[in-house]
């Protein structure tokens, strides 16, 4: 799913959706299951390894929260296209821009 629907909507949205400088310096963080897959992702779409953002490594799978906690763990700033995908074959794309001015933290419970 991932490697051919997942690809085909996130390509779809690069051509019709934003403009190519934003395409071109955006940094793609998709929803990060494991990190072989992650890589083959941005890899399929054209999207080079050094603009990808990949935390699941460190993190973990966080399921849904996977975007959101990899822009703040890797205090990703500027153009952002985001991927979510999974349970029920769902696909989402979209792109933001981050505020260098924003903040952006995590909150750890426990010890």
């Amino acid at each position: 799913f991932v490697a051919t629907d997942v690809v085909g909507y996130v390509k779809e949205f690069l051509a019709t959706s934003v403009d190519s400088p934003f395409a071109s310096q955006a940094t793609f963080v998709p929803h990060q299951p494991n990190a072989y897959m992650v890589r083959q992702l941005a890899k399929s779409v054209g999207i080079p390894g050094g603009r990808t953002a990949v935390s699941c490594d460190e993190l973990g799978n966080l399921a849904s929260a996977s975007v959101p906690a990899t822009i703040v763990w890797k205090g990703v700033r500027g153009k952002v296209l985001m991927a979510g995908f999974g349970g029920g074959l769902s696909v989402s794309v979209g792109a933001i821009e981050v505020d260098e001015a924003c903040r952006l933290s995590t909150v750890a419970f426990g010890e």
